[in-house]
């Protein structure tokens, strides 16, 4: 359907122009720093999320300053 036949649609009928939806029931997907991928898991001292059980052993050798930049890349503004 073009722009132009939104117009011919009667009101009521949902569009893709025109849907409107409330917020999703399904919790937020949370993603590993380090991969990108769907984490399971969270570092209890830096809240660093990983997905895998070899990622927090990279996790846990990192030093404190590149863990504060993936940290500020998340937006968490935490200060180890």
């Amino acid at each position: 359907m073009s722009i132009e036949n939104y117009q011919n649609v009667p009101p009521g009928v949902p569009t893709y122009a025109t849907i409107q939806v409330g917020p999703s029931v399904l919790p937020a997907k949370r993603y590993c720093d380090i991969t990108g991928y769907e984490a399971k898991y969270k570092e209890p001292t830096t809240g660093l999320l990983y997905s895998s059980a070899d990622y927090y052993r990279t996790v846990k050798n990192m030093p404190p300053t590149v863990k504060e930049q993936y940290l500020k890349l998340r937006g968490a503004n935490i200060k180890l």
